[in-house]
């Protein structure tokens, strides 16, 4: 971790979650919500940009009994393409969330007008799906990226999370 990094990860700070147990390092100051249908987490900043505040959400979902991650992102993102207006996939990597194999994505779709990126880390634990997105508008992006990924690759998953 470069020293920037380093002083940016000191400033987080450490959230774990009441029913899930699972635990992830955010920003402070951001607004939290835990109780949006299907969603286990959603974290946005106060400023919004053009109507849009950015922020981060962390998804659990049940999968059936031995699906791989590689098929797990694979589904995911075919979902993506015609749910989100003018999707384009940028780059597809490995990557870690905590302890877990992960597979990063990084895209641009339009929202109401607005250019958005959106990252996500994606990992499968005990048979269930973790997915962490993080969503700004897409000329904000290098400004934010740095924090956003340090909270992303934070997320400790629980093991045999319910849902």
């Amino acid at each position: 971790m470069t020293e920037g990094r380093d002083l940016l990860a000191q400033q987080l700070e450490r959230y774990v979650h009441p029913q899930l147990g699972f635990s992830i390092d955010l920003a402070p100051g951001l607004e939290l919500t835990e109780d949006v249908e299907g969603v286990a987490l959603v974290a946005r900043e106060g400023v919004d940009v053009d109507g849009f505040r950015a922020n981060l959400t962390v998804v659990v979902e049940r999968l059936d009994p031995g699906t791989g991650l590689e098929a797990y992102v694979d589904g995911s993102l075919a979902y993506q393409g015609p749910t989100l207006s003018e999707w384009r996939l940028l780059d597809r990597a490995p990557a870690a969330l905590g302890a877990s194999a992960a597979v990063r994505t990084l895209g641009l779709y339009v929202y109401d007008g607005l250019g958005l990126a959106l990252e996500q880390w994606r990992a499968v634990v005990d048979d269930h799906g973790w997915v962490v997105s993080a969503t700004c508008a897409a000329l904000t992006y290098p400004y934010t990226t740095d924090i956003l990924t340090l909270s992303a690759e934070s997320l400790r998953p629980a093991t045999r999370a319910s849902s």
